[in-house]
């Protein structure tokens, strides 16, 4: 199929309708609307006109591109913020893991923190006389920031994986 001036127009609003997407993602998704139309022209037979028509308005096709896109990128990042963005635009799966990854993110930092804390505390009013042993004591807190640690790794690691499975990555 010849690319018309409709089709050209459609991708070139597609493209506008991007957002914050580099250059270099704009193309990717151009490329494969492309071939998509390509595709529906060929086992259809139809028009440009009918095939657009098909795909959709140009908001809710670029939508679904930069969803698809950030779920992409999140799945390879170990950002907190954008694990969850982008679980939140996953729909209802996305939207347990949000919710998972909220108390997970939340309960690993508040353990880690109490436990540095716990063990600032320990270190400033350690006195040698004391009836309870400060290695006991240091231990506790130490084990509890490295669990607080372990909790905020595991959550990134079940954030991403929840991520890479979902079959929102690309919209077609």
């Amino acid at each position: 199929m010849n690319r018309g001036p409709e089709i050209e127009r459609y991708l070139a609003n597609v493209r506008a309708q991007l957002g914050s997407a580099t250059a270099s993602e704009e193309e990717e998704v151009i490329r494969v609307l492309s071939a998509r139309i390509e595709a529906l022209a060929e086992t259809t037979g139809a028009n440009a006109e009918s095939v657009l028509e098909e795909l959709g308005p140009v908001e809710k096709v670029a939508h679904q591109y930069r969803n698809a896109g950030l779920i992409a990128r999140a799945s390879r990042s170990n950002s907190p913020l954008l694990l969850l963005h982008a679980s939140l635009k996953n729909g209802p799966p996305g939207l347990l893991a949000f919710l998972i990854g909220l108390a997970g993110y939340w309960f690993g930092g508040c353990v880690l923190v109490f436990g540095a804390l716990s063990l600032l505390w320990s270190v400033l009013y350690y006195k040698p006389n004391a009836r309870a042993a400060i290695g006991s004591s240091m231990l506790q807190t130490l084990m509890s920031a490295v669990a607080g640690c372990v909790v905020l790794v595991l959550t990134t690691f079940l954030l991403r994986a929840q991520l890479r499975a979902s079959k929102r990555t690309r919209p077609y």
